[in-house]
């Protein structure tokens, strides 16, 4: 026998509007519909089974719930940290773009620029966007 959730009626607002928004990370989204459906007095192991999930994240999403309410329901994963050396590694990137290729090419490959910086071009990738839109708006008008 599964044991109702007690969700209050302002938490079931929150939830159910949860579930209607399209513009939410689909992970959210579930989590809503896991309370939701603990709260009408689906079993876990039901809840598991429609939700295509395990029982262990059903479980984790409850706990958190009934521990700290709505605010348990967010990720709790900050991302990754920002390498110490990223600063000066975009500044290089920025001073890349500026100069061009020496290869007379028109623009610069993530591969080719992290081959002039000596770093792995998977390290140079995320920074090469950032500066092009940098270089973009520093870059005077024709005819200016």
């Amino acid at each position: 026998m599964a044991i109702t959730l007690k969700v209050r009626s302002a938490d079931r607002s929150e939830l159910q509007a949860t579930l209607r928004c399209r513009s939410l990370p689909a992970e959210d989204v579930r989590r809503a519909e896991i309370i939701l459906r603990l709260a009408e007095g689906q079993s876990q192991r039901a809840v598991a089974r429609q939700l295509r999930c395990r029982i262990n994240t059903v479980r984790l999403w409850r706990e958190r719930f009934q521990g700290e309410g709505l605010a348990g329901l967010y990720a709790r994963h900050q991302g990754r940290q920002v390498a110490a050396d990223s600063p000066a590694l975009e500044a290089k990137i920025l001073d890349c773009t500026r100069r061009g290729p020496k290869d007379g090419s028109t623009h610069w490959s993530t591969r080719k620029m992290a081959q002039e910086l000596g770093i792995s071009h998977m390290r140079g990738g995320p920074h090469v966007g950032q500066s092009r839109a940098a270089t973009a708006s520093d870059a005077p008008l024709s005819g200016q």
